[in-house]
């Protein structure tokens, strides 16, 4: 007897799960070829204020990059408002999503306030997670199936030259 990935498919099972899992991870690695470096913060080396629990970017101190192999959009600002002499100007943003292996088979736990670095037209383009999420929230639209992607998003960094981040190669 087959086993099913949960009650409500009646044909889909882990082999199945797993096609399409090596499916995607081909895609990303040979097709689209999109890929981020991801530092995570090592909350015990970096220093935090007393009181308020918080690090300045310039005393995180972070883990070796890990390149991710993601499905990514760029969200440029389409324009810059002004009110009454103020200008408010939006920031690049980033959404990725990673595959939950991935993530898995290198032990990693993405969480707010970790970096990633994006090459983008030989710039390194540095970015602040700000937003984490999964996709089983979907599970209404994806008939209950378990995700295979895990969705994040980061704000850019305009002033990353204070902080020393050594991207690989």
């Amino acid at each position: 007897m087959k086993r099913r990935v949960n009650n409500k498919p009646l044909f889909y099972t882990e082999k199945e799960f797993g096609l399409e899992q090596s499916y995607m991870e081909e895609y990303l690695q040979n097709i689209t070829n999109e890929r981020i470096y991801y530092f995570g913060v090592n909350t015990k080396k970096s220093k935090t204020h007393e009181l308020y629990g918080e690090t300045l970017p310039e005393e995180k101190v972070f883990s070796e990059p890990i390149e991710l192999h993601v499905v990514l959009e760029l969200n440029t600002p389409e324009k810059e408002e002004r009110m009454e002499g103020f200008i408010y100007n939006e920031k690049l943003t980033i959404k990725f999503a990673v595959l939950i292996s991935h993530l898995e088979d290198h032990n990693i736990n993405i969480q707010k306030g970790d970096y990633v670095v994006y090459m983008s037209h030989n710039k390194d383009l540095t970015f602040e997670v700000t937003d984490l999420s999964n996709i089983d929230d979907y599970s209404a639209l994806s008939k209950n199936y378990r995700p295979h992607f895990k969705l994040y998003q980061g704000v850019l960094i305009t002033d990353s030259g204070k902080i020393k981040l050594n991207l690989p190669g």
